[in-house]
C-alpha cells in the first residue's frame, strides 16, 4: 500500500502452490527493480533464495557474444593410449557395477546407472574421503524428495580412463542401497556416461568405454532412436488383455533390475492397463525413499522392432518422485536389457541393440524388486 509494488507472485497447479516473494527494490535507470527474491515450493526441499548482485537495463552487447565457442578441453583422457577401454563389470542380480577410484581413493564399486541424471556419491563416504560440499538443492527420484548436496573437482580414475574435475552430487544411501555391494561408492549417471559411447556386454560381463568422436559402429545389431533429457528415453508400446497396444514414452534405465514398470499416472489415462495382480503389494528400496508397488504380467511389450511377450510389469502404488511424472509412461530396466549387448550413442541419440542367447528367456514373476 505504500510502495504500490507487486509484493508476491502465487501460481497454483495439479502439484500445489508456488510464491515467489519480491523485496529489496532498488532503482537502476529510473526502473525500480527487486534484487532479492524468496521461492516456496510445494517440496520444500525445492525453496530457494535470490539474490542479485547488479542488474544492468538496455546495456550494448558485444558482437563476440553471438560467435561459436572454442572447443571445451575435454575433461576426460585414455590412459591405455588407445581410444576405448574394455573393464569388468559385476552383477548382482540384475544391477550393474564398475570399479572407479575417487581421487586417491582405493578402487570402489559404482552403479552404473542410465536412469540418473547425475553421478552421486554416497554422503557418508564423500565424508570419509575428505570432499568439501559446495552448495544444495532438492532432488527427485523414483521414490521421493531428496536433499543433494554437491561437490566440484573429483576425479574418478577407471581401468584405462580418468575423468577430470568433475562436480558431483552426494546424497545418504538408504541402508538397504549401501548394503547392495561392498565398497559401494556410489552411482555413475549422465555426466559420465555422456562422456563416451558405452557397450554394456551382458554376456560377457564387461562394458567398453569407446571415445565418441572416433567411434563407427560396424556390427549387425537394431538401431533404436532415443532422445536425451538428462536420461534416454524411446517410445513403446504395452498391450493388455486383446487390447490394441498403448503408446508412451519410456526411460531406459539401467539402475533398474527389473523388466517394466508402469507409472500410475500412465496406468490411470488408460484404464486397460490397469493390473491384475499376481502378487501382494511389495516394497522396492530407492535412493532416498522405499516404494510400493504390485507385480503382474502384461500380453507383450514393444520397442525397436523387437517384441516380448508375457512380460512382468511393476505397477507403483504411489506417484511420489518421478513416477508421478505425467509425460513419462514408466521404465525399462535390465531384466529386458539384459537380452542384448546395449550400446549407448548419446552424441548420435542412438542406443544399439545387439540380442543375444537370452532374448527369448521367460520373464520370472521372482525377477529383483
Amino acid at each position: 500500500k505504500e510502495s504500490f509494488l507487486p509484493f508476491s507472485l502465487t501460481v497454483a497447479s495439479e502439484g500445489g502452490t508456488s510464491t515467489i516473494y519480491y523485496e529489496d527494490w532498488r532503482e537502476v535507470n529510473g526502473i525500480k527493480v527487486p534484487f532479492r527474491y524468496r521461492q516456496t515450493e510445494p517440496d520444500p526441499t525445492n525453496n530457494a533464495l535470490v539474490q542479485q548482485q547488479s542488474i544492468q537495463l538496455n546495456t550494448t552487447i558485444a558482437a563476440t557474444s553471438f560467435m561459436r565457442p572454442e572447443p571445451a578441453t575435454p575433461d576426460y583422457r585414455f590412459t591405455n593410449r588407445r581410444n576405448f577401454s574394455r573393464m569388468r563389470l559385476d552383477r548382482v542380480d540384475n544391477a550393474i557395477f564398475v570399479q572407479a577410484r575417487i581421487n586417491n581413493s582405493p578402487f570402489l564399486w559404482f552403479i552404473l546407472d542410465t536412469g540418473a541424471s547425475v553421478t552421486v556419491i554416497d554422503a557418508r563416504r564423500a565424508r570419509a574421503l575428505g570432499l568439501k560440499s559446495a552448495g544444495k538443492v532438492g532432488a527427485s527420484g523414483a521414490g521421493g524428495s531428496s536433499e543433494v548436496q554437491f561437490t566440484k573437482g573429483v576425479t574418478f580414475t577407471l581401468p584405462g580412463v580418468k575423468l577430470m574435475n568433475q562436480t558431483v552430487a552426494s546424497v545418504p544411501f538408504r541402508k538397504e542401497i549401501a548394503g547392495v555391494k561392498r565398497n559401494l561408492g556410489g552411482i555413475l549417471g549422465y555426466d559420465f556416461i555422456s562422456r563416451f559411447v558405452l557397450e554394456i556386454d551382458f554376456l560377457k560381463k564387461t562394458l567398453t568405454l569407446h571415445d565418441s568422436k572416433n567411434y563407427e559402429y560396424k556390427g549387425a545389431g537394431k538401431r533404436v532412436p532415443i532422445t536425451i533429457d538428462g536420461t534416454p528415453f524411446i517410445q513403446a508400446q504395452v498391450k493388455v488383455n486383446g487390447n490394441e497396444p498403448v503408446s508412451g514414452r519410456f526411460e531406459i534405465d539401467t539402475g533398474y533390475d527389473s523388466a517394466l514398470m508402469l507409472y500410475r499416472p500412465f496406468v490411470m489415462a488408460h484404464p486397460i492397463l490397469q493390473p491384475s495382480a499376481t502378487s501382494d503389494p511389495n516394497t522396492r528400496q530407492g535412493m532416498g525413499h522405499s516404494t510400493r508397488s504390485v507385480r503382474a504380467r502384461v500380453e507383450s511389450f514393444a520397442f525397436g522392432g523387437f517384441s516380448f511377450r508375457n512380460v512382468v510389469a511393476d505397477f507403483p502404488l504411489g506417484e511420489e518422485g518421478t513416477q508421478g511424472s505425467k509425460d513419462v509412461a514408466g521404465l525399462i530396466g535390465n531384466e529386458i536389457l539384459r537380452r542384448f549387448k546395449v550400446i549407448f550413442d548419446y552424441s548420435r541419440k542412438e542406443m544399439i541393440l545387439e540380442p543375444n542367447v537370452h532374448l527369448s528367456d521367460r520373464f520370472p514373476v521372482n525377477a529383483p524388486r
